[in-house]
């Protein structure tokens, strides 16, 4: 009986792992990262509400539901959401769990906002520079909001592993808060 506990546990292992294999595959191909992660949510009125509202970090709070306290770091210097404004994102009240800066990188009044994310903590899986876009498109309904997130630079195929996997999170995170910022931009409709 002994003999054949090995051959077993050997069709096993390999069944295991081509699973594993093939799941892995399957996530790669399937990924909601192609040259980024991207979102949208079509919102009635006009983009500047929502250009507005977003260039609020204290406003994370009602919106985000992975960020829930936004630092500003360098007020003094540079009006929140204009160009070379800093934050401190943190997804617990205390100032714990994950954590990361961002600095805004560009900025189109009522259109575009480009901001890198960097100096990440408490995070295992360690990412390189990132820059995330928040578009806005004027549309015959109000304002079509999209949010993205890539690398800042090319990235190694192990960062691009990261991506790949984490991006079915990051995309329903992102989902998550653009139906937030919907619903809390109607909320303040004049």
């Amino acid at each position: 009986m002994e003999k054949n506990v090995t051959p077993i546990l050997r069709n096993v292992f390999l069944g295991v792992l081509v699973l594993f294999l093939l799941l892995c595959l399957m996530a790669w191909i399937f990924s909601p990262y192609k040259d980024k992660v991207v979102s949208h949510v079509g919102i009635d009125m006009p983009c500047e509400a929502a250009f507005d509202y977003l260039g609020n970090s204290d406003n994370a709070s009602d919106w985000s539901s992975f960020v829930p306290y936004i630092e500003t770091i360098n007020e003094d210097k540079v009006a929140d959401g204009m160009v070379g404004s800093k934050r401190k994102c943190y997804t617990e009240w205390e100032k714990e769990g994950f954590q990361w800066e961002e600095e805004v990188l560009e900025r189109i009044e009522d259109k575009y906002r480009k901001l890198s994310c960097y100096n990440y903590k408490n995070l295992w899986l360690r990412a390189p520079d990132l820059v995330t876009e928040q578009i806005y498109s004027q549309t015959d309904y109000g304002c079509k909001v999209s949010f993205t997130l890539d690398f800042m630079y090319k990235p190694s195929f192990w960062d691009l592993a990261k991506m790949k996997y984490s991006a079915f999170r990051i995309k329903s995170i992102f989902d998550k808060n653009l139906k937030n910022i919907k619903k809390e931009v109607y909320k303040r409709r004049p």
